[in-house]
This record gives C-alpha cells, sequence and structure tokens, in this order.
C-alpha cells in the first residue's frame, strides 16, 4: 500500500493577503510577512516538478510580498533578506525554466548582492546563484 504525504498549506492567509487594501498590507508585522511568504516558497517548491509555471507565480508572489515590506530595523532588514535570498534563487531556477534569462540573472543577481553583503556566511548559496547566473547567458 502506497501511502502519499500531502502538505498542508495555511491558503486562507494567502486568500486573507489578496483582499487587504496595499495600505492595510504595510501594517502586516515582519513575523506574518516571513511566513506568508515562506508559504509561497513552500508551495513553489511542492509544485516545482509537475507544473513550474505555478511555481514561478508562487515565487514570484512571495517575492513581492517581501519586496512591499519596509524594515523597522536593522535586525528585520537580515530576516526579510534570509527569505529573499531563498526565493530569489527558486524563483531564478524557475525563470531560467522558462527562458525568462534576463529576469533569472535579476533575481540570481540579487541573492549573490545579498549573500555578498553577508560577508560571504553562506558560500554554497552564492555559489548557486552564480552557477544559475553563469546557465542564464
Amino acid at each position: 500500500m502506497d501511502i502519499e504525504v500531502v502538505t498542508y498549506y495555511d491558503d486562507n492567509k494567502l486568500h486573507e493577503y489578496d483582499a487587504m487594501p496595499p495600505d492595510d498590507r504595510r501594517d502586516i508585522p515582519l513575523d506574518g510577512v516571513l511566513k506568508l511568504a515562506s508559504i509561497c516558497r513552500q508551495k513553489g517548491n511542492e509544485t516545482f516538478k509537475k507544473n513550474s509555471r505555478q511555481a514561478y507565480n508562487s515565487y514570484l508572489k512571495g517575492y513581492k510580498i517581501l519586496d512591499s515590506h519596509s524594515p523597522a530595523n536593522e535586525e528585520e532588514e537580515w530576516k526579510l533578506q534570509e527569505e529573499k535570498i531563498r526565493i530569489s534563487l527558486n524563483l531564478a531556477q524557475a525563470c531560467l525554466e522558462h527562458g525568462k534569462t534576463i529576469d533569472c540573472r535579476r533575481y540570481a543577481g540579487e541573492a549573490a548582492q545579498y549573500l555578498l553583503n553577508e560577508n560571504l556566511k553562506n558560500p554554497t548559496k552564492l555559489a548557486k546563484a552564480h552557477y544559475t547566473i553563469y546557465k542564464a547567458t
């Protein structure tokens, strides 16, 4: 007997976010923004092999959620950057799958820049960003 593991995502949170007026979205605390972006990234990861277009849309939504948040301090900036690196690398890969090489280089380059700002705390991710840019050229 085969058992299929189904991942549960709280899509209600994403629907609530979509229904909010843009001004109200700015009032979401950092933890909420990170949670929403994480849900988008996880959904993208889950669907990437089956439907890379859907994964692209999920990653892009998470990217936009993070991009719309203004950090209150340096600590929030670092937390946002950590999640943005994850999403940017995944988004770059999804762009590459669809021949969007300019967008691929943009997102991978952005992730590489964030990683360089971290003083190479994660050289593996930096290498992945540069390799993705290489594949897009």
